[in-house]
């Protein structure tokens, strides 16, 4: 199914500042659960350490459920690496998630409901928290990432607001 110049027409991203990498990743799988009746749009995407904040205490400090367990600086989604998908029709929650558990392997992402604390299964990511800091990445900051030293150009935007 992935192919490197596939056509991902349709396929509706976030235009918040992500890794380029991980853009053309995400949307090759948004494009393969298009292609199983499962278009989906991008709910969250790079986030601020503020926004993260904000999310770590919901659960502890504020009210709601926990849904995150990671802090501030230590969310792929600080650096431009991760996003939560949401069908865009009714019904296909489940469908979307049988989707990305298959997908997301086969184009190198990790699927979020595999992960053994907190089981995320809008989430998917590429990478890990030890690569982004031998990287050297800043976290988002103001809607922009620092570049790293090793990537000076580490950020694009891409489609339609959709966060």
């Amino acid at each position: 199914r992935h192919t490197r110049f596939r056509n991902v027409t349709g396929v509706q991203t976030c235009a918040l500042p992500i890794y380029p990498e991980f853009r053309d990743k995400l949307m090759l799988m948004q494009a393969d659960l298009m292609d199983r009746g499962v278009p989906t749009r991008v709910i969250s995407g790079a986030r601020s350490p503020e926004k993260q904040a904000q999310l770590y205490a919901q659960g502890r400090t504020a009210p709601g459920p926990v849904v995150t367990n990671a802090p501030p600086g230590s969310s792929l989604h600080n650096y431009g690496r991760a996003a939560d998908l949401a069908p865009l029709e009714s019904g296909q929650r489940e469908a979307m998630y049988a989707g990305m558990k298959e997908t997301a392997p086969e184009g190198g992402l990790t699927w979020g409901g595999s992960f053994k604390s907190l089981y995320d299964p809008a989430h998917v990511q590429m990478g890990n928290m030890s690569e982004v800091r031998r990287a050297g990445l800043a976290p988002i900051e103001g809607g922009r990432q620092a570049a790293s030293k090793e990537e000076p150009s580490a950020v694009s935007k891409i489609g339609r607001a959709h966060v």
